[in-house]
């Protein structure tokens, strides 16, 4: 399934070119946050897209050719999903050798896997679906050095509106802070520059339309 954002094939429409840019960041952030291995086509990750061909496999042309012509949208797309491999590789929650249990079953006082919505705790049953939090808790996972990972909070609005997603309570003093957010040019924030919400802030967030968010739990 795809979507071509208003216009088929090139466009010098800005909002158009801004929007499938968007949506690129998206997809890999949905990947990488993802249990199991991440695969990828060679190309993905500065935006070969064989002019929408999904079937290039027999053509020993340039539809299926990759295209390593520099471009300002693939050498940004390239930054992010370095920075999203990096992140995941940072973060052994995102990559458990074990499948997760959605239980609480080493009693650090929430589940390994948990979803949320506009509450906390409660599945979405609005927005057809469109909408979906989901939090890592960090103390099932340990580091190279021993340390419990962070906690991480996903929240995933492929709505066409802006979603409010209620935070879970962290441990005492702890905070949620935004590490990426595919809203923004720069979708991560650099390490220890990370956009720390305010208190007022800290029991939910409003993520704008078609947006990924990633906080973490510090």
């Amino acid at each position: 399934y795809s979507w071509n954002c208003g216009v088929e094939g090139p466009t010098k429409k800005m909002s158009v070119r801004k929007l499938r840019r968007q949506q690129l960041y998206n997809a890999f952030l949905m990947l990488f946050t993802s249990q199991g291995t991440p695969l990828i086509y060679g190309g993905d990750e500065f935006c070969n897209s064989q002019s929408g061909n999904n079937n290039a496999w027999c053509q020993d042309n340039e539809t299926g050719w990759l295209s390593w012509g520099r471009t300002k949208d693939g050498e940004q797309l390239k930054k992010v999903v370095r920075q999203a491999i990096e992140f995941r590789r940072g973060h052994p929650i995102l990559h458990k050798k074990g499948p997760v249990r959605l239980m609480d079953y080493k009693a650090c006082g929430c589940p390994d896997l948990s979803y949320h919505s506009r509450r906390a705790w409660v599945f979405p049953a609005d927005s057809s679906g469109r909408c979906l939090g989901v939090m890592y808790c960090g103390a099932y996972a340990r580091r190279a050095d021993g340390k419990e990972d962070d906690s991480i909070y996903i929240a995933y609005n492929l709505h066409w509106e802006p979603y409010t997603f209620a935070l879970p309570n962290l441990k005492k003093d702890m905070k949620w802070s935004v590490k990426a957010d595919t809203s923004r040019d720069e979708v991560f924030y650099p390490e220890g520059e990370e956009k720390v919400l305010k208190d007022s802030d800290e029991k939910s967030i409003l993520v704008p339309p078609r947006t990924v968010m990633i906080l973490i739990g510090k």
